[in-house]
């Protein structure tokens, strides 16, 4: 029995251990995969600091672990890590007797330690690589120590450590970045707060700088910086100069001016780039630009001043009228000739609009009244300048007055002369015409030549003779167009027809390129043949051999005309004078082929006269090409062409004239909804309603697309009632549409001749004028009298959903009589029974009193309004009616209409 158990028992025990076995392989195969798996590096180090085991992580270093084995820790540690690890980690914890060769314990000793154990130990390892230069990666070191137990003996035997390397290379790199970038950006904002407080004082910007700049670097005790501009030395403070320095050149507009320097004590070497960052070379390669650009706008500032002060003896100076005016208009320098000329003292324009429009590069004409009966002639040109550091314009005035006299006898003459020569060349044409063909009687065929020759250069004294009235006129500006909408495509299409036998005479042909189908274009027909005959007649004219080229190209606004030829060119001493009056290049041998000197005069002042540009390029023995833009039609250049003709008939009996331009903001969106025809019947609604309160001789004309414009004369009315007139027209249509949409319109306006004194000046001011109705509406102020709270609370409320936001609340007559003398309202709502005076009494003496007697007023009243007695004002002033209890969309219709 007793065997048997004793059996048993080895049994049991024989059992037990296998399973033990089995656990404890299980357990080894786990850690084995964790050790080979784990991404940092495990190691095992011997109580004298060599390792005994390192997991495959370590090739992370170049290192197998098989020949680190038996090797000492610090073999891979930075040099100087080993005995500052020991200093600075393990010194301070140690409990034990002093160990190791510098005074210190050992690397990773736990057993002097007041812990036993190591935590995030900061390290720099030497990677092992092919190169000379060493190259180290930063890890965190994470240990305990092994201990064992004598069986007989309870003192721990220290065996070494175990522990954990986790590579934090990157993360250290992220971290000096961030700790860089910032020191980056004080050092940036510091030198923005430098340039503020320096100002002006560039010296004291660049020794400030001088002692900022270290601040910024990785070790700025150790760290100087030195600042030379120009002939002047800035340094930080305790400047040391050392083996190890950066630079960087200040250069101002590309040349270089100054220098900046750093230099550093520091030997540790940064992988790739000496004892210096990367992020520290941006840091001073940004700091030298910025400084450049600041110390070129000062060097710029001080030039514009010397500039600006001497432009101003200029013009201070100068023998012609000179005004300086800014890029909003208003004149900010005018010399004392400007003043005589524009017979105005100098507190009447300095500071405020320079009442004339010259655009730059554009000569302007203008008339000007000298003590209330001489007028005098004056010329103005502007061009470009900058002006205390913005653009501006310089206008020069010159007294014309006699030149244009000189012009004007000498138009006359000529037109004089040219009319008297009309009559004979008539009456001589017509009788060699008689001759010519039979009717006097039969002639001879020497008496043919002669007379047909007589016949030609009468046709060409006439051509002469109507040349120097285009002249006359363009010079007098008196040369009208009668423009109409045309197919410039087509147009050219019969004048190239109409020259083909006179270039098939020569071997020449006509060939014309343009795109298919019509293009629409805005001009006065027989004077644009003009254009396009002189210019082919010539190039015909002066072309032996070869095409003439006529091409078409469309544009958004305008269309580019070219006719080009093959003939012989024009000399380049030549070219710039092409456009003068009588002039005459290349001029042929042949009778019959002379010209005039006046027709590419003509055309380029023909041209000009259509808002279009004429020029010429030519090449000498090649060709000629002559180039022209002409405006392609549209709704604006037909108004302001109905607009100058009105405005020069009411010129005759106006003193001043009112441009109005209504435009409706939203009917984009209108047309959305609703569809373009429909809208379009609103709009044109809207144009009959202003038609008919309009005077006769009035202009009313639908602009571009959304514009209504209106041209009015002021001889019997101001410029605000006839605003009110036209826009409570335009709003008593909106009234009524809005119960489908609601429309919202701008309103500008502009006075003649105050405010422009041609057709485009006046447009552009209005332009400039336009305000939104509803904003300025709402922001209207409305008193409501009511001596009911609750009504007066409600109709509040109704009146702010709508979006009036300055609404008064009056409960007595005496009140809102107060706030209204005073000019706080621009609308009464009133409640005809009160408790102090009576709302007829309001009425009354608001009509009576001239600070209020146009003020709106709208009643809204429970009881039966006695019209009788507010009749008489209710003819003369603005007064309407509403029962209560109010609808609110009577209310929302009656104040838009009222305000």
């Amino acid at each position: 029995m007793f065997k048997f158990n004793k059996k048993a028992k080895v049994s049991s025990d024989v059992g037990d251990l296998g399973v033990n076995h089995q656990e404890l392989s299980a357990i080894m195969d786990r850690y084995d995969v964790v050790v080979k798996t784990f991404p940092d590096i495990i190691y095992e180090i011997n109580d004298q600091g060599y390792f005994v085991f390192l997991s495959e992580g370590v090739q992370l270093f170049g290192y197998t672990s098989e020949e680190l084995i038996g090797k000492h820790f610090k073999e891979i540690l930075h040099p100087e890590d080993f005995a500052r690890v020991s200093r600075e980690n393990v010194l301070p914890t140690y409990s034990g007797k002093v160990t190791g060769n510098d005074g210190s314990p050992g690397l990773f000793d736990e057993r002097r330690t007041k812990d036993r154990i190591t935590k995030g130990l900061e390290v720099r390892v030497v990677v092992k690589g092919e190169s000379d230069e060493e190259e180290y990666r930063c890890c965190e070191v994470y240990s305990s120590g092994k201990w064992s137990r004598e069986v007989s003996s309870k003192n721990k035997k220290f065996l070494g450590s175990i522990g954990v390397m986790r590579d934090v290379t990157e993360r250290k790199q992220i971290e000096l970045q961030r700790v860089e970038r910032i020191k980056e950006l004080r050092c940036f904002h510091e030198f923005s707060q430098l340039v503020d407080k320096s100002k002006d004082n560039f010296d004291a910007m660049l020794k400030g700088l001088a002692d900022l700049l270290p601040s910024a670097y990785q070790y700025p005790q150790k760290t100087y910086a030195r600042i030379i501009f120009k002939d002047n030395e800035f340094k930080s403070q305790n400047f040391k100069q050392t083996p190890y320095k950066q630079t960087a050149n200040i250069s101002i507009f590309g040349d270089n001016c100054g220098i900046i320097e750093v230099y550093c004590e520091e030997t540790q070497s940064n992988k790739g780039q000496g004892v210096f960052l990367k992020e520290e070379q941006q840091l001073l390669s940004s700091m030298v630009e910025r400084l450049g650009k600041i110390a070129g706008r000062l060097e710029a500032d001080e030039f514009l001043r010397r500039s600006e002060e001497g432009l101003a003896l200029i013009v201070n100076n100068s023998l012609d009228g000179m005004v300086i005016v800014d890029n909003n208009g208003a004149v900010k320098l005018i010399n004392p000739v400007a003043l005589r000329l524009l017979d105005r003292e100098k507190e009447d324009l300095l500071g405020k609009l320079f009442p004339f429009t010259v655009s730059e590069g554009e000569k302007a004409e203008e008339q000007i009244i000298h003590g209330g009966q001489n007028i005098i002639s004056v010329e103005m040109h502007a061009v470009g300048i900058e002006w205390q550091g913005d653009n501006a314009k310089l206008v020069s005035i010159r007294d014309n007055t006699v030149e244009k006299e000189k012009d004007k006898v000498k138009n006359e003459f000529i037109s004089m002369v040219s009319h008297e020569l009309r009559t004979p060349l008539t009456a001589i044409r017509e009788s060699v015409s008689q001759i010519l063909d039979g009717i006097q009687g039969s002639i001879s065929e020497k008496q043919r030549s002669f007379l047909s020759l007589c016949l030609r250069n009468t046709d060409h004294l006439g051509k002469i003779v109507d040349n120097l009235l285009d002249v006359a006129k363009v010079e007098a500006g008196k040369l009208e167009l009668q423009r109409e909408n045309t197919d410039i495509v087509g147009l050219i299409d019969v004048i190239a027809a109409s020259f083909v036998p006179s270039a098939q005479k020569k071997g020449l042909g006509v060939r014309v390129f343009s795109p298919d189908g019509l293009i629409e274009t805005y001009v006065d027909k027989d004077k644009i043949m003009e254009v396009f005959n002189n210019v082919i007649n010539n190039a015909i004219k002066f072309t032996e051999k070869g095409d003439i080229e006529i091409k078409v190209v469309d544009g958004e606004e305008y269309v580019t005309c070219s006719i080009a030829d093959k003939g012989k060119g024009i000399s380049p001493e030549d070219l710039p004078y092409i456009f003068d009056k009588f002039r005459q290049f290349g001029k042929h041998s042949q009778s019959g082929q002379k010209g005039t000197g006046l027709g590419m005069a003509i055309s380029k002042s023909i041209v000009k006269l259509h808002g279009g540009r004429m020029q010429v390029a030519s090449t000498l023995g090649e060709g000629t090409t002559f180039t022209f833009t002409l405006p392609k039609y549209n709704v604006k250049l037909v108004l302001q062409d109905s607009i100058k003709y009105i405005v020069n008939l009411l010129k005759e009996t106006y003193e001043e004239l009112v441009v109005f331009i209504v435009r409706i903001d939203n009917l984009s969106e209108a047309e959305k909804v609703f569809g373009e025809e429909k809208v379009q019947q609103w709009l044109f609604k809207i144009l009959d309603a202003v038609t008919g309160v309009a005077n006769e001789g009035e202009l009313v004309d639908k602009g571009a697309g959304n514009e209504i414009i209106i041209l009015a004369g002021l001889s019997r009315q101001t410029v605000s009632a006839m605003k009110l007139k036209f826009r409570q027209a335009v709003k008593e249509v909106i009234s009524e549409i809005n119960s489908e949409f609601e429309l919202n319109f701008l309103w500008g306006q502009a006075l003649y001749p105050q405010e422009g004194r041609n057709i485009e000046q006046l447009l552009s001011k209005a332009y400039t004028n336009l305000t939104k109705e509803k904003e300025q509406r709402l922001a209207k102020r409305i008193l409501i009298l009511d001596d009911e709270p609750k009504v007066a609370k409600a109709l509040e409320s109704t009146l702010q959903a709508l979006g009036y936001k300055n609404v008064i609340l009056a409960s007595n007559g005496e009140d809102a009589l107060a706030k209204a003398q005073v000019g706080e309202v621009d609308l009464m709502i009133l409640d005809m029974k009160m408790p102090d005076i009576s709302g007829y009494e309001v009425v009354g003496r608001l009509k009576e009193d001239n600070r209020t007697k146009d003020l709106p007023i709208l009643i809204m009243s429970g009881y039966t309004v006695e019209i009788e007695k507010i009749e008489e004002h209710m003819k003369e002033k603005a007064i309407c009616t509403l029962t209560k209890p109010f609808d609110i969309e009577q209310v929302k219709k009656l104040v838009y209409l009222m305000l």
